[in-house]
This record gives structure tokens, C-alpha cells and sequence, in this order.
């Protein structure tokens, strides 16, 4: 297997299970390494897991390798949700991450969720945005747009779906990155995520 040293492409491999873990950012991979690495999540209010992405049992693989002999899944979650997840993180929970999105973003105008939209899709792209944003396809398909991983479970639709096949391997999950603030999108804010997450809404039948 071609390991990936800087888990830029966020697969984990799991031997015992034979089992990849397709991983999204801010698609509760956290909790899914966690349950698949048997790790209790010591507070799931916590702002940063590193013990987690860094336990002694991870193995982080590329993209360029052959997966016809491993049980590959992934979890997603619609773009909205995804988006809220990232502003409730890096705006209200843990500010002073902020400039991980953007070096250059003003943090006095960042609570401004129309600012922060505009501001991060207009000075990036799926490729030179920070790994938090980058689209659900980037981390999922191949170079033919073809999704990779063969089973998909959308945590919001199918999550009892998701706990019958983490019991399959003797895992179960539990919550972290809980956030209890409510976020509000207007037609405009949706309109934005549209357009940058266009080819996610294709591959996934997103919902409008």
C-alpha cells in the first residue's frame, strides 16, 4: 500500500477489518477513526483531536493505491451542514484557527456569514483551499470523477444504517466537535455553496 505520510488524501486503513475509511473533513471522520481505532473520545466538546489523527494504530494511505481487496466506505453530509460545521468551528468555537482558512481574512468581518462565504470561495479553489473546505468529490473520487469508496452513508439520512455496520466490526461511535449554536442560511448563502460545491451536488443527489 502507498501510505500517505501527510494524510493529505485523509484514508485510513484498517487491517483488522480490512476496512478504508474514505475520510471528510467536517463529516464526522473524527468520530468514525475513533470507533474504528476502539478510542474513547475523552470530551466531544474539545476543539482539537489529536490523539485521535495521531493514535498509534493509524495507518493513512493514498488515493493511488488498489482498493479491490478492502471494504472502502465513506460518511458525507449535505454541503449546508457541512458549511455551517466549518463556520461554527473556526468562527464561534475556535477563532483563533480562523486564519487556517485564510491568511488574509478580516476576523472583524468573518462573523458575517455572507463575508465569510464571498471571502473564502472568492480567493480559493478546490485545490488551493485549506483541507477544511475542500469539496466532499476531492476527498472521494478519482481522476474520472468516479466515486471510489463503495459504500456512501449520509450521517443525517442513513445513520442507523451507519451504527448496524460499525457494530458489524465491533465499533461503535460517539459524538465529538459538538457544537450547540444554530446557524441560519439564507437563499443567497445556499446559492453560494451551490455553485462551489457544484459537482458534490451532482455526485451525491444533494437536495437544493
Amino acid at each position: 500500500m502507498n501510505i500517505d505520510l501527510n494524510k493529505f488524501d485523509n484514508i485510513s486503513l484498517y487491517k483488522k477489518h480490512n476496512l478504508c475509511f474514505f475520510g471528510i473533513t467536517k463529516c464526522c471522520s473524527t468520530s468514525i477513526k475513533a470507533a474504528l481505532l476502539k478510542q474513547l473520545i475523552i470530551n466531544k466538546y474539545a476543539l482539537r483531536y489529536d490523539y485521535i489523527y495521531n493514535h498509534k494504530d493509524a495507518m493513512y494511505i493514498s488515493k493511488n493505491n488498489n482498493f479491490n481487496d478492502y471494504i472502502t466506505f465513506t460518511v458525507i453530509r449535505h454541503p449546508y451542514i457541512r458549511i455551517a460545521s466549518l463556520y461554527k468551528h473556526f468562527i464561534i468555537r475556535d477563532p483563533k484557527r480562523l486564519f487556517e482558512l485564510s491568511s488574509s481574512i478580516k476576523a472583524v468581518n468573518a462573523r458575517d456569514i455572507t463575508y465569510f462565504l464571498e471571502y473564502l470561495f472568492g480567493t480559493t479553489n478546490d485545490y488551493t483551499c485549506n483541507h477544511h473546505f475542500k469539496s466532499i468529490s476531492s476527498f472521494t473520487v478519482d481522476t474520472y470523477n468516479v466515486i471510489i469508496p463503495k459504500l456512501v452513508f449520509d450521517f443525517d439520512k442513513d445513520n442507523n444504517s451507519l451504527k448496524t455496520f460499525l457494530k458489524s466490526f465491533e465499533c461503535s461511535i460517539e459524538k465529538s466537535n459538538v457544537s450547540n449554536t444554530d446557524l441560519f442560511f439564507t437563499k443567497k448563502h445556499k446559492q453560494l455553496i451551490q455553485n462551489r460545491y457544484e459537482n458534490d451536488f451532482n455526485n451525491f443527489n444533494f437536495e437544493e
